[in-house]
């Protein structure tokens, strides 16, 4: 099954609030960026006290932390977790591997992201933990990225790591490479500017669901 995802990439509340907003009147789901800066000088991204889950939304949480420890307790301690924790496998070895014993014993499920600088051979033992691999080809904290598509090398080598792992994209997909991007194998795509940009955003959620199940 392939699934177009929108995403919430927010430094102030205010544009929290709009994002959530315009993502909620365009799709079922939602993937939310939390970002700071000392992991690999990403962005200031809203805390993640600041980001309430929309409870019409199922929602993804991607975490850019160094140490994810903090915002992992604070999102499973919700009375609704998000579906999805996503972490950095790059993260200080110690805090995300106490990360992942929280999420492997709640109800959400574990997503592991991974650097476009980085190999996954480097962290097989982390990424065959995963419920969902994500390759990430985008500016840390940002909208707009660029797909870099030489990264699809990365979705064979995710699955001999483990058979039937889910295999997400985030960064740079929009229509004219979402089709390419489904045919090599990713499953979910998490999706930004293309769908915050656009004169409909609902109508290009569509558009983009159906070319990636083309694909």
């Amino acid at each position: 099954m392939k699934l177009v995802v929108p995403t919430v990439t927010a430094t102030k509340l205010s544009d929290y609030e709009e994002q959530t907003e315009l993502v909620a009147s365009a799709s079922n789901f939602v993937h939310i960026d939390l970002s700071e800066p000392a992991f690999n000088g990403a962005d200031q991204l809203i805390s993640y006290q600041e980001a309430y889950l929309e409870p019409v939304l199922t929602s993804s949480v991607h975490l850019m932390y160094q140490d994810p420890i903090s915002a992992v307790e604070h999102f499973l301690s919700l009375s609704e977790p998000p579906k999805m924790i996503i972490l950095q496998v790059e993260s200080d070895s110690e805090s995300l591997l106490a990360a992942i014993k929280l999420i492997h014993d709640s109800p959400s499920l574990l997503g592991l992201a991974i650097l476009q600088s980085s190999h996954t051979a480097d962290y097989s033992a982390l990424l065959s933990m995963a419920d969902q691999a994500l390759i990430f080809s985008g500016s840390l904290g940002k909208h707009g990225g660029v797909a870099d598509l030489s990264l699809t090398t990365k979705i064979d080598e995710l699955k001999k790591i483990k058979t039937g792992i889910e295999v997400a994209w985030d960064g740079g997909i929009n229509r004219s490479n979402i089709e390419e991007l489904s045919k090599a194998g990713v499953d979910v795509f998490y999706v930004g500017g293309a769908i915050h940009s656009a004169h409909n955003p609902a109508e290009e959620v569509r558009l983009l669901q159906s070319l990636a199940e083309n694909g």
